[in-house]
């Protein structure tokens, strides 16, 4: 059974993934997976759906920063498309905003081996947004000082030094 104490303890002990559907709503509504994780710990369970052993929080979102590790959770996440276990990799994720697409790939992550399906460790998530908002927040000043090159595709590609 799922209870806002249990939730509270894996929180607090990183045994938590972010998973695809919250990052897109962060991103749409600006918040990031510290304030995911504050609201978790100030809030309480509003809805509860047993059939996909989920819940529905309500809490206070912060401000302040969190030290977080990007290591996965021992025990995988399941698929909630296919209800088999996810097994760690890599997925791309694409987000597009007024006119602006922007592909992240090579993110390490629980992934599902016959689907879409993601899920994100503790610390991922935040990095990801705030990249995919810096990457949009170019692109927007490029369009508006560029207003001719507006329908051109440009490509970035950032790769980790050896």
């Amino acid at each position: 059974m799922l209870d806002i104490e249990n939730i509270r303890q894996l929180v607090e002990n990183k045994r938590y993934q972010v998973k695809l559907h919250a990052l897109q709503h962060a991103l749409k509504e600006g918040f990031g997976e510290k304030d995911i994780v504050a609201a978790i710990l100030s809030g309480r369970i509003i809805e509860t759906y047993q059939e996909r052993q989920r819940v529905l929080i309500c809490g206070q979102a912060t401000t302040e920063t969190q030290e977080m590790n990007i290591e996965p959770d021992l025990k995988p996440p399941f698929c909630s498309e296919h209800h088999i276990p996810m097994v760690w990799g890599e997925t791309d994720f694409t987000y597009a905003e007024d006119g602006v697409e922007v592909v992240v790939r090579h993110i390490p992550a629980w992934v599902c081996p016959h689907g879409d399906d993601a899920a994100f460790p503790p610390g991922v998530t935040d990095e990801l947004i705030e990249t995919i908002r810096e990457l949009i927040a170019v692109a927007k000043r490029t369009q508006a000082q560029r207003p001719s090159l507006s329908q051109q595709e440009y490509l970035v590609k950032v790769m980790a030094l050896p």
